[in-house]
């Protein structure tokens, strides 16, 4: 498969986010390379998130890249420019309209999760020297852990088998595309729109844990450093980071 960045296949690895922060470490170049693998036995999520993945079954993998004109304050940037080429993707087989982001740059389908998005940023002054992007695609696999929580994968859905180095391709394409669009700082406007636009449950008054408290609250936007913005039922509207807001999903 020809493809726009240098792969690198792994039969089974522990990570491939950490194992690109290894090579690195190591002085191993690993500026626009790809790491794929056929199974991880310490996938991460965010956090202490893990991702379940069974062997063969889906695409995992990450990618090293010098994200080009981005001000360390503007990170969150990347994120979404990332999110939105799966989105690009991910379209090009499921129901454009079922798609949507999670914030900050889960992948759904309806109210399930079809996929992840891990980026560690290594930051000097006021530069991002790298970017290394991991990325879980659930494809093929049809049956998943009780303990994952909404899972779903494009076999489950549409009842076909997929090749996942094809899909692989694909999103790089899109990753690329949308790249090109990130160094352009004129297009920053239309990335974060885009980006809005496709946030889950945008607008929508539902139910969220904020810090341990149950409130009803609808989602109005993201600031410029990926926080969540929410308007609280009772009137009053808050930034709030990551892991300081969960979703309730029904």
């Amino acid at each position: 498969m020809k493809s726009i960045y240098n792969l690198v296949h792994f039969f089974e690895i522990e990570s491939t986010n950490l194992k690109m922060q290894q090579d690195n470490l190591d002085g191993i170049n690993i500026l626009n390379k790809v790491y794929y693998t056929d199974f991880q036995t310490k996938g991460k999520g965010i956090y202490t998130n893990s991702w379940e993945s069974q062997p063969k079954k889906n695409l995992l993998f990450s990618l090293a890249i010098y994200p080009e004109n981005l001000n360390p304050s503007h990170q969150f940037m990347l994120t979404k420019a990332i999110s939105l080429a799966l989105i690009d993707t991910v379209s090009l087989y499921l129901e454009n309209d079922k798609l949507s982001i999670k914030w900050p740059n889960d992948i759904y389908y309806e109210k399930s999760k079809l996929a992840g998005i891990l980026t560690t940023n290594t930051i000097n002054a006021d530069i991002i020297e790298l970017s290394i992007i991991g990325i879980g695609l659930n494809i093929n696999q049809l049956n998943f852990s009780k303990e994952i929580t909404n899972p779903i994968s494009f076999a489950q859905i549409t009842h076909q088998e997929y090749d996942i180095l094809e899909v692989l391709e694909k999103v790089l394409l899109s990753i690329n595309d949308r790249l090109t669009q990130l160094r352009e700082l004129d297009l920053h406007h239309f990335i974060s729109f885009e980006y809005l636009s496709r946030l889950f449950q945008l607008e929508c008054w539902e139910d969220y844990n904020i810090k341990g408290n149950l409130h009803k609250a609808r989602i109005l936007g993201v600031n410029n450093y990926g926080q969540l913005i929410l308007e609280i039922k009772d009137g009053y509207t808050q930034h709030y980071d990551l892991k300081e807001v969960a979703f309730i999903i029904k």
